[in-house]
Order: C-alpha cells, then sequence, then structure tokens
C-alpha cells in the first residue's frame, strides 16, 4: 500500500514537470529606458482638500479591532472592523467620532449572519454580504429583509 501511495505521488509530481524550450532559456532579459521627462510627481493636494484627525470615541460597544473598511455617507463614518480577521462588526460614528450605534447580528436566524464578509450602502440602506446570504438593515441597523446568494447568482 506504501509503495503504491509513493509510485502515485511520483508519478504526479514528475508527468507535470514543463519542460522550457531553448528559445525560452537563452532569451535575453529586455531592458526598457524611460526619459525622466515622462516621470511627473503628483501632489497630494491634487486629490485631497483637507485632513482633519477625528478622534472616534471609544466604549465597551465599540471596540475597534483591525479596520477593514471605511465609508463616509451623510456625514456619517461607517467602519467594519475585525479583530484578528474574524468576528466583524460595524460601527457608526458621527462626522465628529461620537458613536452612534454598531452592527453585530452573529445567528441563523432571520437577520442574522454567520459571517460578515462585506458591506455596502445605498441611499436607504446598509446592505451586509455574508456566507449565502444578502442582508438588508435601515440606515439605524434594523433588519428590513434577506435573500440567499443563490436567488441572484443561480444555484450554490
Amino acid at each position: 500500500m506504501k509503495k503504491t501511495i509513493f509510485l502515485l505521488i511520483g508519478l504526479i509530481l514528475f508527468a507535470c514537470k514543463e519542460e522550457q524550450t531553448d528559445s525560452l532559456r537563452n532569451k535575453d532579459l529586455i531592458t526598457i529606458d524611460f526619459e525622466s521627462s515622462l516621470v511627473d510627481k503628483l501632489k497630494f493636494s491634487q486629490f485631497v482638500d483637507t485632513i482633519e484627525f477625528i478622534p472616534l470615541e471609544t466604549t465597551n460597544r465599540n471596540l475597534i479591532g483591525e479596520i477593514q473598511r471605511v465609508i463616509y455617507d451623510d456625514e456619517k463614518y461607517y467602519i467594519r472592523t475585525t479583530h484578528g480577521m474574524q468576528n466583524a462588526n460595524l460601527f457608526v460614528f458621527d462626522k465628529k467620532g461620537k458613536f452612534l450605534w454598531g452592527l453585530n447580528k452573529r445567528g441563523n436566524g432571520p437577520g442574522e449572519y454567520n459571517d460578515f464578509e462585506d458591506f455596502l450602502l445605498t441611499k436607504e440602506r446598509i446592505n451586509v454580504i455574508s456566507y449565502f446570504k444578502f442582508i438588508s438593515y435601515d440606515k439605524l441597523g434594523q433588519f428590513i429583509k434577506e435573500s440567499k446568494i443563490g436567488e441572484f447568482y443561480g444555484k450554490c
């Protein structure tokens, strides 16, 4: 049995080896020179109007780990944060950094998720993409509806 396994592994490893042709092996490295006049520096002021430091209020309900995404909309900051790529939360702060509310709806029931992959905002809703679910909440975090991902992309 052991000999058969080693024989199969050996066949797989050596059967997939690609031979290089002489033309690939002997090709010289091509260097492309750019004129220094083509290189231009991009100034920060060309795409940023102001820089502002906004300290975020910290409470026991909104301990921020690793920030994964920030969206500023309607004078609010929506921040998806994780702790070691797990246990994602959505925290909402006003434009001055005051904590307003958080979305943490773990579970298997309606409006709950096991894995919070990402989110997007529309005019009236917060849409959370979860494992095989697309969940909609209003802008205060109240559950509206959910749909199975397969309903959008075919059968899973």
